[in-house]
This record gives C-alpha cells, structure tokens and sequence, in this order.
C-alpha cells in the first residue's frame, strides 16, 4: 500500500493548504524522516525536492505505535536512536510499518555489532 498523496514542491503547497504528514525520503547523507514543518521540507526541497512526499496522515502509523514497538524490543537504544527511528517510522506504510521497523532494528544491531569486533580487532 502506497499512501504518498504527492512529491516535491506540490506536497509542500497541499500540505500548506490541507495538512498531512511531510516526509523526506533516505539519501547518501541522512535517513528518512517524518513529520517534518513546511519550513523544514521547504529547506530541504532547496536542494532537492525529489526527496519530500506528503503521506495520508490516516494511512501512517502512528508515533505512539512506533514508541511503543521500539520499547517492546528490549533492545535498549538510547533517546536519539529512538527520535531517529520514530522519524523513520512515520515515513512508512500503515500495512507493513512493523516488519520494515524490525528489519532496520536489525540493521542497526549488525552494523553496532560489527564496530564493536573491528574496534576489538583494532585493540
């Protein structure tokens, strides 16, 4: 389920005049983000507007839901590793935000687990 109503410098303008929930698409140099300000996305569409959508803030989940499925984990990550990841969250599908959460969670643990044996190595 694709719930991105528009892209670009028109998802600015309808968020301007409707509402909804402004996202930034992952690049080379930062995740994905959610919830952004019409500023915010304004800054970043300067660059590039390809990277702004405006989702179906009834079609997302939401940051209550995400929270809590990070706290459910037990994987303790710290207050900016969980601001980072409610970000992300809320610029998925409302139909598989989960399974698409937990994949990053592992993603997150191989590449934590990974440094911590090349700084062993390095040692």
């Amino acid at each position: 389920m694709n719930n991105v109503i528009a892209t670009g410098l028109e998802a600015i303008e309808i968020a301007e005049r409707e509402g909804g929930l402004l996202c930034k698409y992952a690049d080379p140099t930062q995740g994905a983000r959610g919830g952004l300000s019409v500023r915010e996305a304004r800054e970043i569409a300067e660059e590039d507007p390809s990277l702004i959508c405006l989702r179906d803030i009834d079609a997302a989940p939401s940051r209550r839901d995400i929270e809590g499925h990070i706290n459910n984990t037990g994987l303790g990550f710290d207050r900016d590793e969980i601001a980072d990841l409610v970000a992300y969250g809320l610029t998925l599908d409302a139909e598989d935000w989960e399974e698409e959460l937990d994949a990053e969670f592992e993603r997150r643990t191989n590449r934590e687990l990974a440094d911590r044996a090349l700084s062993r190595a390095l040692d």
